[in-house]
This record gives structure tokens, C-alpha cells and sequence, in this order.
């Protein structure tokens, strides 16, 4: 279950300017602000599943962005990142992690006064063998200063805005593959960014916990999950 996400906040309300504020306001948003995050690494196993990839899937197949040709000249689908994030926000609003709850999770942030744009990018490389190698999830955090508030854009970014940014992370993904000697299927990304306007600090964060499904968000044998599309899944759990 993934995550991106930015959220800015008044440099008055942090005390002597202290970053954890603005940080804890962002996690915050992700329904993670009372949560133990134990640090986890960037990749999911066989073992592991994927919302909006492995279960809780779209009804119908997530937009493309772009298709990347690597070394090998093999094509490689990138696809935005929105399923995921639909996914993870319907898990997570329908079954919150406890507060104090101790739960493994890869997290990046960065902060940044305004005026400057902060925001945060996270791509996703899904391999050809599912079975025998790990999913990899690679970061970006951005904290772009700007000269002045007439240099910010007039509202939030998303990943069509950031294409360029989303696109070298999805390149990266097939970087880390042949250098570890793994090919990628597909890849999913992310991107998203706001304003920060002076006086004001912003958080990018991109967030990846790893949660183990409750009883009740299971309510068809496991097995079928697998098949089971988000829409239909909420009918059962709501």
C-alpha cells in the first residue's frame, strides 16, 4: 500500500522552527501522524502484495504515461500511479492503522521554506517474475526554491505537470534492474507538488507502510481478492 503526498503549514505554528511540525503534519494526511513507523526497505517480495496492483485493482487498466525502451530493447509500460493511490487511501479510510501502533514503512521526506514548490515523486517497478523477485520503489523528494512568490505556480501540481520528474524515476527503476540483473514488466508512477507560499514551509513525503490485512478487510476467501476489484470490495467492507 503506497503513498505520496505534500502538505504545507504556517512557519508561526512551528515552534522555534521545528521541522518535526511540518513532518508530522504530513504523515498526518497519509493517516500515519500517531503511528511508530519502524524504518523498512524499498522493496516487496513475492510475499507481499500491491494495492491497486496484486488486489484492490481498478475496473478498468490505469492510463499510460510513457513506455521506456532499455538496454536490453525490451519496452517497458509506465503507468500512473492513481490506482495505487486509490487503493491505499480506500484501505487505510476503511481500516485505520491504531494510533501507537508499530507498523514497518519506507518514508522520505524533505522540507523547505516559501517561496519554493515541495512535493515528492515515487515510482514503482513491477518484475517479470512476480514469484521469484522483489517489487522496487525508488523516491524523489522536491524542495525547489523560488526568487519570489510571482515565480510559484497558481496552484497544486500533478503528475502531468511533474512528467519529466515522474519519467526519471521510472528510468531509474530500469537502472537499479541491470544492475541487479532483474527486468521490469510494468512501472507505476506518482508525482505531486504545491506552492509554498513565503513564510510558509512545505513537506514532501513519500510514504510506504507495510500493513497486514484484518480479518474484515478480508471478505471473500483470500484467493479471491486476487480478482476482486476495489469497487467491489468497498461494497462488501462498508
Amino acid at each position: 500500500m503506497l503513498i505520496a503526498v505534500t502538505r504545507p503549514i504556517d512557519t508561526r505554528l512551528s515552534a522555534d522552527g521545528d521541522d518535526a511540525v511540518t513532518v508530522n503534519l504530513a504523515r498526518e494526511t497519509v493517516g500515519l501522524a500517531e503511528v511508530n513507523a519502524t524504518p523498512a526497505p524499498r522493496w516487496c517480495g513475492p510475499s507481499g502484495l500491491l494495492t491497486g496492483v496484486d488486489l484492490l485493482r481498478p475496473p478498468s487498466p490505469p492510463d499510460r504515461l510513457t513506455t521506456l525502451v532499455g538496454d536490453s530493447g525490451a519496452s517497458v509500460p509506465v503507468f500512473y500511479l492513481d490506482p495505487v493511490i486509490a487503493a491505499a487511501g480506500a484501505l487505510l479510510g476503511t481500516f485505520p492503522v491504531f494510533p501507537g501502533e508499530h507498523t514497518p514503512c519506507m518514508q522520505f521526506h524533505g522540507l523547505v521554506e516559501g517561496p519554493a514548490v515541495v512535493g515528492a515523486v515515487l515510482a514503482i517497478g513491477i518484475p517479470e517474475d512476480r514469484r521469484g523477485e522483489a517489487a522496487v520503489f525508488m523516491e524523489t523528494v522536491i524542495t525547489d526554491r523560488k526568487p519570489s512568490a510571482a515565480a510559484l505556480p497558481a496552484g497544486p501540481l500533478g503528475t502531468s505537470d511533474l512528467a519529466d520528474r515522474a519519467e526519471q524515476a521510472a528510468w531509474s527503476v530500469l537502472v537499479v534492474g541491470v544492475q541487479g540483473g532483474r527486468r521490469y514488466r510494468e512501472i507505476y508512477v506518482g508525482a505531486a507538488a504545491v506552492p509554498v507560499l513565503p513564510g510558509w514551509k512545505g513537506t514532501g513525503m513519500v510514504a510506504v507502510p507495510y500493513l497486514r490485512l484484518p480479518v474484515a478487510a478480508v471478505p471473500v476467501p483470500a484467493e479471491m481478492m486476487l480478482e476482486m476489484p476495489l469497487p467491489e470490495w468497498l461494497a462488501l467492507v462498508r
